[in-house]
C-alpha cells in the first residue's frame, strides 16, 4: 500500500514538474487548427502580422513597467536578439503558409516529429558520444515525412510543398529554441520578457506587406475575432508556456514532450468534425507517436546510465 502511495506521489511530482510542457502540447494542438481556419479567409502574411502584433502588444503591455530595462538587457546581446527575431519571422510566417497547402495535422506530424532531429543536428559536435540518439532522431524524422505523405488528402505537389515548408519552419524553430536558451542565460530575462522582444522583425516585415493591402483594412469583425483568438489561444498562451518550459527544462527536454501533439491534433480535428480518419490512418498516427515516445524513453535511459556510470 505504501509503495503504491509512493509511486502515486512520484507520478504527481513528475506531472507538476513538467506541467508547462504538457499544457503547451494540449493548447498547441488546438492552435494549429485555429491557424488553419484563419488562413482560409485571410492571407498568411496578413494573418502572421495581425496574430503576432497582438501577441507582441500583449507581452509588451504585461511587461510595460520594465520595458526600458528589458530592451537595455536585450541590446547587450544584439547578435542573439537579431537571431531570435529572424528565426521567429521564418518559423511563424511559414507556419501560416503551410496551412494553405496541407492540413494542420500534417504540419504537426512533420514539425514535432522532426524537431528532435533538428535539435540534435544543431549540436553536431556531440555526435561522437550520441551516435545512436542521432540515428533514432533521423529515423523518426524520416518516418514523420513518410507518414505525412501517406495521410495527406491533398494532391502530391501541394503536399510536397507543405511538407517542405514544414521542415524549414521546424529547423528555424529548433534554432530559435537553442538561441533562446542561450539568451535566457546571458540576460536573465523572464520568459514573458523575452517574448516581448522577439516579434519586432515579424511586425516590420509582415506589417510592411499587410498595411499596403487594401484587403487588410477591410477585414470583417469575424475575421478580426478569429485572428485575435488565434493570437491568444494559439500564440500568447502556448508561447509563454513553451518559453517557461525552455527556461525550466531546457530546449532538448521541452522538445521531447511534443510527440503527443499529432495524436491530440487528430483527436480535436475529429471531435470538431473538420476531418475524418480511417482505421489504418489512426493506427499509423498512434504508432508514430509511440515511436517518438520510445525515442524519449531511450534518451532518458541513456542519460540515467551515464549519470550512474
Amino acid at each position: 500500500m505504501f509503495q503504491h502511495f509512493e509511486k502515486y506521489n512520484l507520478s504527481n511530482h513528475a506531472l507538476c514538474k513538467y506541467k508547462e510542457a504538457l499544457i503547451f502540447c494540449i493548447i498547441s494542438s488546438v492552435s494549429f487548427i485555429l491557424m488553419a481556419e484563419a488562413v482560409k479567409t485571410v492571407d498568411p502574411v496578413t494573418s502572421t502580422f495581425i496574430t503576432y502584433s497582438l501577441t507582441a502588444f500583449i507581452f509588451t503591455l504585461f511587461n510595460s513597467k520594465n520595458i526600458r530595462q528589458i530592451i537595455t538587457e536585450s541590446l547587450q546581446q544584439p547578435s542573439t536578439l537579431l537571431q531570435l527575431n529572424i528565426t521567429t519571422l521564418a518559423n511563424t510566417l511559414l507556419a501560416f503558409v503551410v496551412m494553405t497547402y496541407v492540413s494542420p495535422l500534417i504540419y504537426a506530424i512533420v514539425f514535432f516529429g522532426c524537431l528532435p532531429f533538428f535539435n540534435s543536428a544543431l549540436q553536431w559536435r556531440l555526435f561522437a558520444n550520441n551516435k545512436s540518439s542521432y540515428i533514432f532522431n533521423l529515423v523518426s524524422c524520416l518516418s514523420a515525412i513518410f507518414l505525412a505523405f501517406y495521410i495527406s488528402d491533398r494532391v502530391m505537389p501541394a503536399t510536397a510543398q507543405g511538407i517542405s515548408y514544414s521542415l524549414i519552419s521546424c529547423f528555424f524553430a529548433a534554432l530559435y529554441m537553442q538561441r533562446s536558451e542561450y539568451f535566457h542565460r546571458k540576460t536573465g530575462l523572464t520568459p514573458s520578457q523575452v517574448l516581448s522582444v522577439r516579434f519586432y522583425l515579424v511586425i516590420l516585415a509582415c506589417g510592411s506587406y499587410a498595411l499596403l493591402q487594401a484587403s487588410t483594412l477591410m477585414l470583417n469583425s469575424t475575421e478580426w475575432l478569429m485572428l485575435s483568438g488565434a493570437a491568444i489561444t494559439g500564440s500568447v498562451i502556448p508561447l509563454f508556456l513553451m518559453q517557461v518550459a525552455i527556461k525550466k527544462l531546457g530546449a532538448a527536454v521541452t522538445a521531447q514532450f511534443m510527440p503527443s501533439i499529432p495524436v491530440l491534433c487528430m483527436t480535436f480535428l475529429t471531435a470538431l468534425g473538420i476531418a475524418q480518419f480511417s482505421g489504418l490512418e489512426i493506427l499509423a498516427i498512434v504508432s508514430f507517436s509511440m515511436l517518438l515516445i520510445a525515442q524519449i524513453r531511450y534518451k532518458v535511459h541513456k542519460r540515467h546510465v551515464a549519470a550512474n556510470a
